[in-house]
């Protein structure tokens, strides 16, 4: 049999008050009047027939009662919380994305068709980095190398840079059959991924291909992934860039991978969140989600290819 309790709305202002150690603090986060939370913490004391709490001038001090009783009253409503919790079926809300523009434009967004219906999410396109921890986003994707104070990071797949050109700027400008005929082709560089000094760039390339003695500075320089491979699109030039972010473009024909070989970078693509936030319904929804496009993206046959 369960003791008659206070009444809940008391206990729920005694919890805000305690933790604060300020009734205006308290009844800011409960959405009442200070004077009301003052009222049921009064009810409270009256009821238990002992002092809660010492007012002074700028706070309240809880006393030794306060004190002993608080951890039992918290972890209280924790198990009422869950208990309604395990009640409702949770509810999916709207999910706030953060993610660099190369990836939302290339690769995340032509998948998106095949999100669940119930996914809500609102891609915000950056370079900057969000903010989480402060609520500025639920979850973010970032190109780096897995470093994020605070955070939780769970890397996607491995990025690796190929040569790649139009169709048309091939058909038109005679073979590229093998990398010395690059010697014949503006090279366009992507200069987005110059703070890892390890990155692979059209030297590193031209070297790893045999051919270290061909000129690999001239030519058009871009600090966007996505406006490299647009201008590659165009027929500017030949583009050494990053495979998943043209792989819907050589699967449609815009682009095409002449030979290789390809170089891994380190750096890679992260799924960022607070620790504890990972586990909330939209996140972990689009958690699962992303994941299958990942294991789907990674088996494509194309990928093995290169």
């Amino acid at each position: 049999m369960i003791a008659k309790l206070p009444p809940l709305k008391a206990l729920r202002a005694f919890e805000a008050a305690f933790r604060h150690e300020s009734f205006v603090e308290a009844a800011r986060e409960l959405n009442v009047t200070p004077s009301a939370v003052s009222h049921q913490i009064k009810l409270l004391e009256d009821v238990l027939g002992l002092p809660l709490f010492r007012r002074e001038v700028r706070a309240v001090t809880p006393t030794v009662a306060a004190r002993a009783a608080y951890p039992g009253v918290r972890r209280g409503f924790e198990e009422l919380s869950g208990a309604m919790a395990r009640i409702r079926p949770p509810k999916v809300g709207p999910l706030v994305l953060s993610v660099v523009p190369s990836f939302a434009m290339k690769w995340l967004i032509p998948r998106l068709e095949r999100r669940p219906a119930d996914l809500q999410v609102q891609i915000v396109a950056t370079r900057d980095r969000a903010d989480l921890i402060a609520g500025e986003a639920d979850m973010a994707i970032r190109f780096g190398m897995g470093d994020y104070p605070g955070l939780e990071a769970r890397r996607l797949f491995d990025e690796m840079v190929v040569p790649l050109a139009a169709p048309g700027l091939l058909a038109a400008n005679g073979p590229l059959a093998r990398p010395r005929d690059l010697s014949r082709f503006t090279l366009l560089h992507d200069d987005s991924i110059t703070f890892d000094p390890l990155a692979p760039d059209w030297r590193s390339w031209l070297a790893a291909a045999g051919c270290p003695d061909l000129d690999a500075e001239d030519g058009p320089r871009f600090t966007a992934s996505e406006n490299v491979l647009q201008a590659a699109i165009a027929g500017a030039g030949v583009a050494l860039g990053r495979w998943s972010l043209a792989a819907e473009d050589i699967e449609a024909g815009r682009l095409a991978v002449p030979f290789g070989p390809s170089l891994t970078l380190q750096p890679g693509y992260y799924l960022l969140t607070v620790p504890g936030r990972a586990e909330a319904p939209e996140c972990r929804l689009f958690r699962d989600w992303l994941l299958e496009e990942v294991a789907r993206f990674q088996a494509r046959p194309d990928r093995a290819a290169v």
